[in-house]
């Protein structure tokens, strides 16, 4: 017996003790790309990055608009030195006193540890040392600072325009703690990082999957955490970041 069909049968029993005898199996939309191999992903990826960049202002209206329904507190700014100025002010008026920070590019051009220090606010760089070694002490050591930090920043690998979200992949050097533990996110994002839809992003991921055979985690943040499991009352914060904010910049490297 092939273990397909031991699946199968699996399934049919769980149908079965549910009282669902109806077949759950559905086709795979052909816009995810997600059924498709390497040539057509990459035909369909260049396809998707023409149209990002020639409805780059376009899409980056659409998100900004998403993003405020979705719970984001959004500012959008001309440039890097904007931008850092905005976290600065943020960091004021919040009275945080310490941060952590991703490793993510965009940030570099922020200058954040300089300007931060002359506040006398401690800003950590959550990206792991190859050299230092121990790595297993290392990530514990992150988890225990980003429990105990005030504000978490990064940077983005995509946003959604039809969500409003956040897409923050899991890679060397940077961690997705930064946007998670600590109550306050604040989010860069550049022009020309958006893309239209979810199908847009499950075909990117799909085509660097096929390219590398790897495929890592992926945070989709839509605004600050929110349950309302108990007592069916909604709760910000509950299992994530209960404020988040969003710096868009229209700077282009």
């Amino acid at each position: 017996m092939s273990q397909d069909t031991n699946k199968a049968e699996f399934l049919n029993s769980v149908r079965a003790a549910l009282g669902n005898s109806e077949s759950l199996s559905r086709e795979i939309p052909e816009v995810t790309g997600l059924a498709h191999g390497l040539p057509q992903v990459q035909e369909r990826v260049v396809q998707i990055k023409n149209e990002m960049s020639k409805n780059e202002d376009a899409l980056f209206d659409e998100f900004e608009i998403s993003a405020r329904s979705g719970g984001w507190e959004v500012v959008r700014v001309p440039t890097y030195q904007d931008a850092a100025v905005c976290i600065e002010q943020l960091i004021r008026k919040l009275g945080i006193t310490t941060a952590m920070r991703s490793a993510h590019t965009v940030l570099d051009n922020l200058e954040l540890e300089a300007k931060l220090l002359s506040l006398n606010i401690g800003l950590t760089l959550m990206a792991f040392d190859e050299q230092v070694g121990g790595r297993q002490t290392q990530r514990q050591k992150f988890r225990d600072e980003a429990l105990n930090t005030g504000l978490g920043i990064t940077g983005v690998d995509w946003v959604i325009a039809e969500t409003g979200s956040a897409v923050i992949e899991a890679k060397a050097g940077v961690s997705r703690l930064v946007s998670l533990l600590p109550p306050i996110h604040v989010a860069v994002v550049l022009k020309g990082q958006v893309v239209k839809s979810l199908d847009e992003l499950f075909v990117l991921r799909r085509n660097d999957y096929l390219a590398t055979g790897a495929l890592s985690y992926v945070n989709i943040i839509t605004g600050p955490s929110r349950s309302a499991d108990i007592d069916q009352t909604l709760v910000k914060g509950m299992h994530g970041p209960k404020e988040v904010h969003m710096i868009m910049v229209e700077q282009q490297d």
